[in-house]
């Protein structure tokens, strides 16, 4: 394999690594929503959140 696409990988692989352990360690409910004073007004899911982090 070519350094170039061995980069290539791990580039594409090690985000999905970091978020998948990031994940585990989350609440189980995270703050998904703020109003403008900064109050929480909805709360989500740690799988929720996840997703926008992919």
């Amino acid at each position: 394999m070519k350094l170039k696409t061995k980069i290539l990988w791990i580039i594409t692989v090690l985000p999905l690594l970091v978020t998948a352990i990031a994940v585990r360690f989350m609440e189980d409910t995270v703050p998904a929503h703020y109003d403008f004073y900064g109050n929480i007004d909805r709360w989500g899911s740690k799988y929720e959140n996840s997703n926008k982090i992919l």
